[in-house]
């Protein structure tokens, strides 16, 4: 996460000159003050459910590895559903997955998003919101967030691949506050193809001929895993259990996410295209 620092320095009537081991030390103390402010991060997650679940878990698992890399994370807000009604925690002790997942309705308050990335503004320098869901009331803060200058790390496609004019608010948003959109995963899982693509190749000047590939983890494994004897349902409900497939399996099934995954790499290649524009032939009726 790239942190931008801000200070001001105000001066109260004639100081004397500083001599030159005295500016040193001052700078020093400078840099060692915007190091502690760097360091410390506010962390946000919309899903504790399979995938955000384990990011949580993962997150737990190596706080100490942080720590120990100058890195202050603190997992201070959550948002989910609970009874069938947007939910959010918001604390500035860590909130453990189990806690995360056992919590009621009354144990935290009514969602709000933009609440939710305001208050981890104000406890942390830096502020992340990782989105593990995909759901388009969430995609339809992505904007708001990026201009609150709140980083977005998510697998989520809707917003990559959604209408091109929320996609450009979302670029333009990042651009101006400084925030980044984290959507690595977006395409190719752990892959990095996306970085791959714009960084290393598009900004050194390469040309994009074609870009091809297994664009469905969840259909190679399905056709991988199926055999005669075998119930098409079962190797689907596998494979979902599994968290290999979108939250609605028929997304896969049905060539929708192959379809975002293409419309989000010819976003990055320049191409201003509509997820409408790629043709899909379904795997199911």
């Amino acid at each position: 996460i790239n942190t931008r620092v801000r200070t001001q320095v105000a001066l109260r009537g004639p100081a004397a000159p500083l001599s030159c081991a005295s500016k040193v030390s001052a700078r020093r103390m400078h840099k060692a003050q915007l190091e502690m402010m760097a360091k410390k991060v506010a962390v946000g997650l919309v899903g504790p459910g399979l995938v955000g679940g384990c990011l949580l878990e993962q997150m737990e698992a190596t706080k100490a590895t942080l720590e120990a890399n100058g890195m202050e994370v603190s997992v201070m807000a959550v948002a989910d559903m609970k009874d069938g009604k947007p939910w959010m925690m918001c604390r500035e002790d860590w909130i453990t997955v189990k806690e995360a997942k056992a919590a009621k309705f009354e144990d935290g308050e009514a969602g709000d998003f933009a609440k939710m990335a305001d208050f981890l503004k104000s406890k942390a320098p830096n502020a992340v919101i990782f989105d593990t869901t995909a759901a388009e009331p969430v995609s339809e803060m992505y904007a708001t967030w990026l201009k609150k200058g709140v980083h977005v790390v998510t697998p989520n496609k809707k917003v990559g691949s959604g209408p091109i004019a929320r996609y450009n608010e979302c670029m333009q948003n990042s651009k101006e506050s400084g925030a980044i959109w984290g959507y690595e995963t977006t395409v190719g899982a752990g892959l990095p193809i996306v970085g791959t693509l714009k960084k290393d190749l598009l900004q050194t000047g390469d040309k994009i001929v074609k870009v091809e590939g297994i664009f469905s983890g969840t259909l190679s494994y399905i056709f991988n895993t199926f055999k005669p004897g075998m119930k098409f349902s079962d190797v689907i409900a596998d494979a979902k259990e599994k968290g290999f497939t979108e939250p609605d399996p028929r997304d896969d099934l049905g060539g929708v996410d192959v379809a975002r995954k293409v419309v989000i790499l010819a976003r990055e290649c320049g191409m201003n295209v509509e997820l409408s524009d790629v043709p899909i032939k379904s795997l199911v009726p």
